[in-house]
């Protein structure tokens, strides 16, 4: 019986081992590849850029790698930190697309504050303007209820420092939040068949769940953005200083 018992325990010890392995960067960028193609691509030209990317004496770096938020414990657990990994990959890569465009000798900076959006692999943008050209997003408490405003609000509105990029980009910091919940709301969508195989009958309950949690985010976003175009600076100014 103790050596049945021994065994059994090994087995079940070197399956959960073998489990675990299968859990990492391979797996995931394989999953990627085949199901979620605007993920893949974006984490992948981030890995290959590196946190820091420069050009003349301009250069940026962004805070963690292109896994850094990733949980590699389990493939469950990675299935779900993938999404914020992908959010959080994006606001870095965004970054980076101005200054991979001035590479190109499509780009320059003129010292003015630059910002990218990767849509897909055919449609990138590169903007620069003047840093704190446009209004703090906290101007927008004047025209947004209390009973619209969710968790995400005192982070992204109500944010006291000027160092968030919704406060010191303005409309461009809320359009970047808007396009890395999209994303991270694409892959979660794209990523259902996986979904299916890790968990089951559940599958439907967690997959729900995480694309919720993202979209939204998504459509929160969209909805401070267009009050943020319909607002004007100096009507509110008036209604709340700032």
């Amino acid at each position: 019986m103790n050596t049945f018992r021994s065994l059994l325990i090994a087995f079940l010890l070197c399956n959960i081992s073998s489990t675990n392995e299968q859990a990492d960067e391979a797996w995931m960028m394989e999953i990627l590849s085949k199901y979620s193609q605007t993920s893949f691509s974006i984490i992948s030209q981030y890995k290959q850029n590196g946190q820091t990317i420069s050009f003349g004496n301009s250069s940026i770096t962004s805070v963690g790698d292109h896994i850094h938020y990733c949980d590699f414990s389990s493939k469950e657990n990675l299935l779900e930190s993938m999404s914020v990994n992908l959010h959080e990959t994006v606001h870095g890569f965004d970054s980076q697309i101005p200054f991979m465009h001035a590479k190109q000798g499509k780009f320059t900076f003129e010292n003015l504050y630059t910002e990218g959006f990767y849509i897909d692999d055919n449609t990138q943008f590169s903007y620069k303007f003047p840093v704190y050209h446009f209004f703090q997003s906290r101007k927008l408490v004047a025209v947004i209820p209390e009973h619209l405003r969710t968790f995400r609000f005192e982070t992204y509105i109500l944010s006291p420092t000027r160092e968030n990029s919704t406060q010191t980009d303005g409309i461009i910091g809320l359009m970047e939040e808007f396009n890395a919940y999209y994303h991270g709301s694409k892959m979660v969508y794209d990523l259902l068949p996986v979904y299916k195989e890790l968990h089951k009958n559940d599958f439907l309950s967690e997959w729900s769940s995480m694309f919720t949690r993202n979209a939204d985010a998504f459509y929160e976003f969209d909805f401070f953005i267009k009050e943020y175009l319909f607002a004007n600076s100096s009507y509110i100014d008036h209604l709340i200083p700032i």
